[in-house]
């Protein structure tokens, strides 16, 4: 049984620094829909239709740009405060590692190929008259997160009390 994905993003250095570009892109995108506004202004100050033109068309698109990355960032902030608050919402609890799977899958072009790395954790299940069931669960994580519990014998994981089977391992 594979476990269900949140629907969140986790929050990396890779999304950081994608939210670093956009607010660079934005911050680029008004200087440069400034310069087009000059152009614009010196078009009919100094009666230049095409300079006045170019302006015209120059600075419209570039607010569009600078809107469009302004929504991307928004948006990827949002995720980072619902993941935080689902977090807040969740339990911790430490599960067994009971299994390992890791392959390598060689690509022949830039780049090499890539590692599919998989943790088998033990996670509790639904309340019964018997007591608690458990349920085994391979979790798809990166290679960096497999290196690290390579050693450890239990995984700590952040889960929904409503519903276990949607968890993130601490540090993934």
């Amino acid at each position: 049984m594979f476990r269900k994905k949140s629907k969140l993003t986790i929050d990396t250095r890779e999304t950081y620094t994608e939210i670093g570009a956009e607010i660079f892109g934005v911050i680029f995108s008004l200087f440069l829909a400034l310069m087009g506004l000059t152009f614009l202004w010196t078009g009919i100050q100094q009666k230049n239709f095409g300079i006045g033109v170019f302006g015209l068309c120059l600075t419209p698109f570039l607010i569009l740009i600078a809107g469009l990355l302004i929504r991307e960032f928004v948006g990827k902030l949002r995720n980072i405060a619902n993941k935080k608050s689902w977090i807040n919402a969740t339990t911790s609890i430490l599960v067994p590692i009971v299994d390992r799977s890791e392959e390598y899958i060689e690509s022949y072009g830039i780049g090499g190929g890539s590692y599919t790395c998989f943790l088998a954790l033990q996670i509790p299940g639904v309340q019964t008259e018997a007591g608690v069931t458990k349920q085994v669960v391979w979790a798809g994580v990166s290679k960096r997160i497999y290196d690290q519990y390579l050693g450890r014998e239990a995984a700590y994981i952040f889960c929904s009390v409503d519903e276990p089977l949607t968890f993130v391992i601490k540090d993934e």
